[in-house]
């Protein structure tokens, strides 16, 4: 633990590693040892058992003019593995039936009657991806009707895998892969191993998997980070289609996106049209001629205010002394926004919580944790008060009966304080290493870019400049929630601290990330504000003139 104090937006600074903890300051050279990663390929297409027959079974389909269904998920990962299949099948001159259910009339996942409708419509071959891996009921009902089902899912199976013609899942991967795939990494095996190594379309192909496989959140290690950093180069180069249109639209700069940009702009754009209306939207966006990205810039704009409306009042309503598990049900919450308002209490209070829908008399409810607990398993040991849940360690859902609210909710409680100590029930902020303000320099950024793509389980690194002071104040944004200002002459951003420039002392330690800005043509590293301290002078002891040294000679090496 770094501070024993809170810092001045409640949080609880801790280091990644007990070796950066001790280090004096971090020089260019140390930069590469903030992260190990192991070498590997892209996921092996031909590691799947079923791989060979299901290609064998989609070319058998296509030459023999059979109706092929896809049914997706309304997420982004679901949306982009769906795009990958329409645009394989259209290059084999074949127009699939596509179903992406609706969050609500829907919910989430392939069921009984939806296998009905691709029947009445004379499927015989249906790609089921980013959900199929538990929907034995459904896949089994496809099989009495002659529909032969193809599953692409990375979700926890069951004790037993669904009757499915074939399936393409991580757990079946021989050898399993280092990180297993979102299901839109998933997809693109299986297009790679229908197409070969390369055909026309394959930048764009891979440009959708790497949005999905951000987006959902999966390690970006191994075969995963192989696929992001070339998936980025492919974003970065794409000039036409529909795909282009948005990506240029939405990233005006394309040449320079990284995967912050995928995971906080393009990402949220698609999932906006699962989470306010439909997300066929997003699926037209991104396949079809024309402005459907523009309505996805709409949708996205109204999210983004109504999350905002509605986590105000939801923050209103948390007490003084939180509970170990933060439960709150409305029938003002619309199922599209619970996953976020979920977020962002755990964000902000670093414990579980549950938010959910209530519509006639079932809650729908999102829960997100901290690493401390693993909701997932959590929701095992009160399954008998749930209709169903799924998910994973820090994310799930799940659904039950009204009545049973207050039950659920004294049973996570319950839960939670035997899983984990109370005392670990606070928000943190991990913390990778000291850095001097005179370190912050462009070769230093271009240093931290090999690092890249930043996300789950290869966070953007998270620096402490100690004693310093916060120059030249200025409020910035539309509501004058953020700030802006200067350290020792290199500019600093702080999104949402606004609210802390009356406050703020002399002299503080602040957690910062470090990027390159770029305006009016001119490049210059940028702090970006993540948290601040006050300095109390007992923090950590002074940095050493040899490591400051060090660090000079590195830069000027570089």
């Amino acid at each position: 633990m770094l501070h024993t104090q809170t810092s001045l937006t409640g949080k609880r600074w801790i280091f990644r590693s007990a070796l950066h903890a001790t280090m004096r300051v971090m020089s260019l050279n140390d930069v590469m040892n903030l992260r190990s990663f192991p070498k590997s390929g892209m996921v092996d297409s031909w590691s799947f058992p079923d791989m060979q027959k299901i290609c064998a079974r989609m070319q058998t389909a296509i030459r023999n003019h059979e109706n092929i269904g896809i049914f997706g998920d309304y997420d982004c990962d679901g949306i982009t593995s769906t795009a990958q299949l329409v645009r394989l099948f259209r290059r084999q001159h074949t127009e699939p039936i596509v179903r992406l259910p609706h969050r609500i009339r829907d919910g989430y996942g392939i069921k009984p009657h939806h296998i009905d409708e691709f029947h009445s419509q004379g499927t015989t071959l249906l790609l089921i991806v980013d959900t199929g891996i538990g929907a034995h009921d459904a896949v089994s009902h496809a099989h009495t009707l002659g529909i032969d089902c193809i599953v692409v899912d990375h979700h926890t199976p069951k004790k037993t895998l669904p009757p499915a013609y074939g399936i393409i899942h991580p757990c079946l991967s021989q050898p399993p892969p280092i990180s297993p795939p979102s299901a839109a990494g998933l997809t693109f095996a299986l297009v790679s191993a229908f197409e070969g190594e390369s055909w026309e379309g394959r930048a764009e192909d891979l440009a959708l998997a790497t949005i999905g496989t951000v987006a959902d959140l999966v390690l970006l290690l191994g075969e995963n980070r192989t696929l992001v950093q070339e998936g980025i180069h492919a974003l970065r180069c794409l000039r036409n289609g529909p795909l282009a249109a948005f990506v240029q639209h939405v990233c005006p700069k394309q040449d320079r996106i990284t995967g912050t940009d995928i995971a906080f702009r393009l990402a949220p754009r698609i999932n906006a049209a699962g989470r306010m209306d439909d997300p066929l939207l997003a699926l037209y966006a991104l396949t079809e001629e024309g402005d459907h990205h523009l309505h996805l810039e709409t949708m996205n704009a109204k999210r983004q205010e109504y999350t905002r409306e509605l986590f105000a009042n939801l923050y209103e309503t948390i007490p003084a002394s939180p509970p170990p598990f933060l439960i709150n049900a409305s029938p003002l919450y619309p199922s599209g926004i619970i996953g976020l308002l979920a977020g962002k209490l755990t964000e902000i209070f670093g414990r579980p919580s549950l938010v959910a829908s209530i519509q006639s008399g079932i809650c729908t409810a999102s829960l997100r944790s901290p690493p401390c607990y693993n909701v997932t398993e959590g929701l095992e040991r009160i399954s008998d008060l749930l209709l169903s849940f799924g998910g994973h360690a820090q994310a799930a859902g799940c659904t039950f009966a009204l009545q049973n609210l207050d039950k659920v909710r004294a049973r996570l409680s319950n839960d939670v304080l035997e899983q984990t100590p109370e005392e670990n029930l606070h928000p943190t902020l991990s913390l990778d290493a000291r850095l001097l303000p005179s370190t912050v320099t462009l070769p230093f950024c271009s240093i931290l870019s090999f690092l890249e793509p930043f996300g789950m389980g290869n966070p953007e690194p998270i620096f402490l400049l100690e004693n310093v002071r916060l120059e030249h104040l200025t409020l910035i944004g539309k509501d004058r929630q953020h700030i802006s200002g200067q350290i020792e002459g290199t500019r600093f951003v702080g999104f949402d601290l606004g609210n802390l420039v009356n406050t703020l002392p002399e002299k503080v330690d602040i957690a910062c990330t470090i990027q390159i800005n770029t305006w009016n043509g001119r490049t210059s590293p940028q702090i970006m504000l993540k948290d601040i301290v006050s300095y109390t002078g007992t923090s950590s002891p002074s940095i050493s003139k040899t490591a400051v040294t060090e660090t000079s000679k590195a830069a000027a090496i570089l």
